[in-house]
Formats: structure tokens, sequence, C-alpha cells
């Protein structure tokens, strides 16, 4: 979770390379000029590196789905962007995303979050490692599980990239009953947050899709209720899966009644932890 080291192994790595111009590859920050099909946009590409700094960027072959993906990012900003400059008059719009804590992917989701100037990144810790074999916390069904969940998401919280920790209670989707647990989770959660000072998502997404799931997942009121006892700031969210919801204001006019009791730990902004270049 601490990643100070992995970052002064990577500088030593680049100054080494210009040192004694060893025309090293190495992952590198860098704005194409037609590489990919792409110009003017600041991504991390693998360059050959010398003593005269970047000598040129290598283009590797990608399938079709791996040139989409190239792409998908920067479009979806450049469209985000858009929006803020025309409504800027009207709404405050931001570009960011809600990402997993994938110990692997660290360095490069910071060196990503800078180079694309991102206003703010949201955990949301799904998967144990990877989304390709990892386990899916959502379907915790036992305590080594649950203290898996519990052991990953606290990492994530200190790396200090996120600004707030996206449906804590996630692993209550499949987990039950609410045990003594879920309990000592919720308040390992809780103290994790409370001490880099991070809000907690009171998500209610899963509520908009009840009626199809018969799902009672969360937000879950014996996690919040610990939450509120350990001082940990909350704030009413959304998943973007469905973006009518954030039309309809009946479950967050709920949500602020059952937050009602937090006073001042119930948020209705946050503080963005934004990255620049």
């Amino acid at each position: 979770g601490y990643t100070s080291s992995g970052i002064a192994l990577a500088a030593c790595q680049v100054v080494s390379a210009v040192l004694f111009d060893s025309h090293a590859v190495l992952p590198l920050s860098v704005i194409p000029d037609g590489e990919y099909g792409l110009r003017n946009v600041a991504m991390s590409l693998p360059c050959v590196l010398g003593e005269n700094g970047i000598e040129r960027i290598l283009t590797l072959p990608l399938d079709e789905d791996g040139e989409r993906g190239m792409r998908a990012c920067d479009e979806y900003l450049r469209s985000v962007r858009a929006l803020r400059d025309k409504y800027a008059d009207r709404i405050r719009i931001y570009a960011g995303f809600e990402c997993e804590y994938f110990p692997a992917y660290m360095g490069w989701l910071t060196d990503m979050a800078c180079e694309k100037q991102l206003d703010y990144l949201i955990l949301g810790n799904h998967y144990e490692n990877s989304d390709e074999t990892g386990m899916y916390f959502g379907g915790t069904r036992t305590a080594e599980q649950l203290s898996r969940y519990v052991e990953s998401t606290v990492r994530g919280v200190q790396t200090g990239l996120f600004t707030y920790l996206a449906h804590p209670d996630l692993f209550l989707r499949s987990y039950r009953p609410f045990d003594d647990n879920c309990r000592a989770a919720a308040r390992d959660l809780c103290q994790a947050c409370r001490e880099v000072g991070m809000p907690m998502e009171y998500n209610v997404h899963d509520r908009f899709i009840a009626y199809l799931t018969r799902r009672v997942s969360y937000p879950n009121p014996e996690f919040f209720e610990i939450a509120r006892k350990e001082g940990v700031q909350v704030v009413i969210g959304l998943d973007a899966h469905e973006p009518l919801e954030l039309s309809d204001s009946t479950q967050w006019d709920r949500a602020q009644a059952e937050l009602a009791d937090y006073g001042a730990g119930f948020l209705d902004r946050v503080a963005l932890r934004g990255f620049s270049r």
C-alpha cells in the first residue's frame, strides 16, 4: 500500500538511463505525435531513454479492443471538459474515475491521474488485486474472505490517492447476518478512513434496482451506525450505471433523513484530491 519505494526505484531507473546512456525501454509520460493515432495528450507509453532524453516512442501492436481502449479515456475526458466549459455558469463539472486498489498498478494510476490532470479518484474496491483473477468482494461469504476485503481496502485508503471510499459495505451484498465479524470489519474500515480524513460513501444505487435484484445490501444501517459512532464523515452517492437515477430525488431524500443524526459528519460536498503534472 505504501508507494514511496516504488516511486524511488522508478526515479533511479530514469536517472540511470540518462546518466549511462543505456537506451533503456521505460514507461514514461510523453505527448505522442501520431503514435497510436493520438496527439496533444500526455500518456504513459513505452519509450527508449538515453542521455539526450526520450529518443523515440515504441509503437506496439494493439488489437481492436486495445486501440479502442487507448482512445476511450481521452474521449471521455474531452467530452466531460467540453461540458464543463459549456455549462460553467450553471453547474460545476469535475473529471475523474472510480478505481480499484490493485497494488501492481498503483504507480501507473498515479502517473495517469497526473497526466490527465484529474480532479479526483474514488476508491471502489470490488476485486482483490485483479478483476480477471481476483475474488469479487461483493461475493464475500466467510470471515476469511471478509478479512481479505478489509485488508485490501485499508491499504487502498492508506495510499492517499482517493477522495472517498465508495460503498464500503459492499461485502454485505452476500455476507449474512451482520455478526461480530461485520462489526469488527466496519470498525477497522472506519478507523482507517478517519485516520486519513477520508469520507465514506452512503451509496443508494442498489435501492433503485432492488425491485429487479430482490437484494438488500447497501447502504446497511448497522454499518453506518458504527461509522457514526467512529466519527467518520459520510457523503451520499450513486454508481454511474444509471445516470437517470440522478434525476430521481426519492432515494436522495430518504438517505438525507437516514443520516440526520450525523450532524456535521454528513457532507453535502467533499474536498477533491486533485492531480497535476
